[in-house]
């Protein structure tokens, strides 16, 4: 609902198809927290279609739940699909050509796609326009059939005939807040800080010092009580195996206790590290720091949103490497993929602590307070992060060579 014009035009495409369509409008709470309100029942009106506002964090589930019911218990289910917009100067034959050719390669030729051919000539437009017409696995025949002249211009122009439908759908949805939203002006406000040029790269290397700085000393009370849990369950094992049996005394203390401690004794850090990255994920900052870091993924041919899966790639390279779905282009996709495992994750975060606790146990704190293994650690995973840029640029200007897409949060 905050963004209502913009998620409409999914609904839009879905609305020229012949499938049952229920709408969700997520986030009326916060339409309602900016003292607006959102009219469910004028928007259903003009759709044609169920609308159903949904909140999810004040049972929205709920009343989703009870429209399905009702609409699943009607004899019919609704099925009628509105005419893509006309397009003018378009040849509107070959556009329904070419969906009459899609249409004759589903499976369920005839029943009830051939009605919507324009739909899917719009469809057969946009995927010329993609290249991904040759992707389909149809046969050769029907994807020359299904190719449409000036596909790029029919697809600006179904875009923008759709959009001037989308306006007329929402007008008056909304009613107007007496001033700037709440909420909009909350996010002006954060945002003239945090994505300020000068202060924006300053707060980033101050939130994620913080981090590590966390790691190292807010995690060590909790560390050297497991070390003394350990050390202590170690010395009662010793004392109640007897010592006539030591493969058994041994196994216990130096390879049960010892070697599931060596283990926990670091799970505090990575603990910090999980609740970290959740914070700045649900509060926003993520987004933020995309956006701040796009600049720079951009000299390597990246865009910001590469920064997000390689950010995971902190915690653990396997969520991070699915995390590149969202990336569009197969290239790029790619190229994140090969460089996700140089970033520095959790697994890594032992050793790193182990050779820091080695070292540098013996330093004293500089500047009296930040301590050196956070300066260390940092390095770390800044030379990491290096690897990783330095490696996709060499990619993308090589095996893998494609433009730069423009970042979209």
């Amino acid at each position: 609902a905050t963004a209502l014009e913009r998620n409409l035009y999914l609904v839009s495409q879905l609305r020229e198809l012949p499938v049952p369509l229920l709408v969700c409008v997520t986030m009326t709470d916060t339409i309602a927290a900016d003292h607006r309100t959102f009219d469910a029942t004028l928007l259903e009106k003009r759709l044609g279609v169920p609308v159903v506002a949904t909140p999810a964090v004040r049972g929205g589930v709920n009343a989703l739940r009870e429209r399905l019911r009702a609409l699943l218990g009607e004899k019919r289910v609704q099925r009628h699909a509105l005419n893509p917009p006309a397009l003018p100067g378009i040849n509107a034959a070959a556009i329904d050509g070419a969906g009459r050719a899609l249409a004759l390669a589903l499976p369920q030729a005839g029943r009830p796609w051939t009605v919507h051919e324009r739909a899917l000539g719009l469809l057969a437009a946009s995927m010329c326009a993609s290249g991904g017409l040759d992707k389909l696995g149809l046969a050769p025949d029907v994807v020359e059939r299904a190719r449409v002249e000036g596909a790029a211009r029919v697809v600006r122009d179904a875009a923008e005939a759709r959009y001037l439908r989308v306006g007329e759908w929402a007008d008056g949805v909304l009613s107007a807040a007496s001033g700037e939203p709440t909420s909009v002006r909350f996010t002006r406000r954060v945002d003239a800080i945090a994505l300020h040029p000068l202060l924006g790269p300053v707060i980033l290397v101050g939130v994620f010092l913080l981090l590590f700085q966390a790691l190292f000393s807010w995690s060590t009370p909790v560390m050297d009580a497991i070390e003394i849990v350990m050390g202590f369950a170690g010395g009662l094992i010793n004392a109640v195996v007897p010592s006539s049996l030591p493969l058994l005394r041994s196994l216990l203390v130096n390879g049960v206790i010892a070697g599931v401690g060596n283990v926990v004794v670091f799970v505090p850090q990575i603990a910090v590290l999980f609740l970290f990255l959740s914070i700045l994920e649900d509060s926003g900052y993520l987004a933020r720091a995309a956006f701040l870091l796009d600049r720079l993924m951009a000299g390597v041919g990246l865009h910001g949103r590469a920064f997000v899966p390689l950010l995971s790639g902190f915690a653990c390279a396997v969520p991070a490497i699915l995390a590149t779905r969202t990336i569009e282009s197969t290239k790029d996709r790619i190229v994140t993929i090969m460089v996700t495992p140089l970033i520095s994750c959790s697994a890594r975060l032992p050793v790193y602590a182990l050779m820091i606790a080695t070292v540098f146990s013996t330093q004293p704190p500089i500047f009296g307070v930040i301590a050196p293994g956070a300066l260390v650690m940092v390095t770390m995973y800044g030379l990491s992060v290096a690897a990783a840029l330095l490696g996709a640029a060499i990619l993308k200007r090589t095996v893998l060579k494609s433009p730069t897409p423009p970042l979209v949060l």
